[in-house]
Formats: C-alpha cells, sequence, structure tokens
C-alpha cells in the first residue's frame, strides 16, 4: 500500500504524506526527530522503541517506559538487554513472560526453551505449541523432537 501510494503522489505531483496520519513528510532531519519526540510524548510504545535504538545512553529507559505501556516487542528487548549484559535472571524472565503473554512468539519459543532447559517438558512444550500456533517455526522443529521423545501425545501434536 505505501508503494503505491508513493506512486500515486509521485505521478499526481503531490506533496509526499504519512501513510497513517496523513500530515506532510518531514523536510529535515530535525523535523523528524521533533515528530518522533511529539509521539514519545503522546505515549506511543512504537516510537519510544525506535528511539531506544537511536539514544543509545536511553536505550532502557526507552524501553522500559514502552513496557510499562504493555508494549511486547519492548518487554521482548528487554529481555535481551538483561540476559545479553548478565544482569538479573528475574527481570529476564519477568519480561520474557509478558512479551510471550503480550503474544510474541519468539519470547515463547525462550520461555519454552528455558522451561526445557530445567527440565519442565511439559511446561516447555505448552509453551512451544502456543508458539508454534502463532508461526513460530522452530518451535515447530521443538514439538517435533518432543513428540519422537514421548513428551507430546499425538493428539497434542
Amino acid at each position: 500500500c505505501e508503494v503505491v501510494n508513493k506512486k500515486r503522489e509521485t505521478e499526481e505531483r503531490l506533496d509526499h504524506r504519512c501513510l497513517f496520519c496523513r500530515h506532510p513528510e518531514p523536510k529535515s532531519q530535525e523535523e523528524y526527530d521533533q515528530n518522533f519526540m511529539k509521539r514519545i510524548e503522546a505515549n506511543d510504545p512504537v516510537a519510544m522503541r525506535f528511539m531506544a535504538t537511536r539514544k543509545n545512553d536511553k536505550t532502557f529507559e526507552y524501553l522500559t517506559k514502552a513496557a510499562e505501556l504493555d508494549d511486547a516487542e519492548a518487554h521482548y528487548q528487554l529481555s535481551n538487554l538483561y540476559g545479553s549484559a548478565g544482569m538479573d535472571a528475574e527481570i529476564k524472565t519477568h519480561h520474557l513472560e509478558q512479551a510471550a503473554i503480550g503474544g510474541h512468539p519468539i519470547a515463547r519459543y525462550h520461555l519454552a526453551l528455558d522451561e526445557k532447559n530445567s527440565g519442565r517438558m511439559e511446561k516447555a512444550m505448552k509453551h512451544f505449541s502456543i508458539a508454534a500456533n502463532h508461526g513460530c517455526e522452530p518451535s515447530l522443529k521443538q514439538l517435533k523432537e518432543g513428540y519422537a521423545e514421548g513428551y507430546i501425545s499425538k493428539e497434542d501434536f
């Protein structure tokens, strides 16, 4: 849709507009940044996540605020940051759980791996099943292995 809209605007010599809000596109980086800050002030978690990738000194701050707004992707990114930094494992797991509850299939997959590594196979298989139903291919592979090893029934598989 975006490509078709840009093409139409170009052919009809119209000013390019935002596909979502229909405001004119910013003409400078400064104007672009101001628009993003307005979105952040309006508590837009997507804008906060984007800004977290640009402002390394405030990554945790922006992701935490987006997570407080129940943004599943922000929870998932925070779990990755806590995990990679070797920080508090409980906080990492909390963010993974929140992301999974929010419908993030990769977070659900990682939660299942944690359960599997802890020996809780029944719980792991449930998580893998939910993630696979949301299109997570690696979860489907884990379910196949679980079925072959007898951890999941044919009906559940």
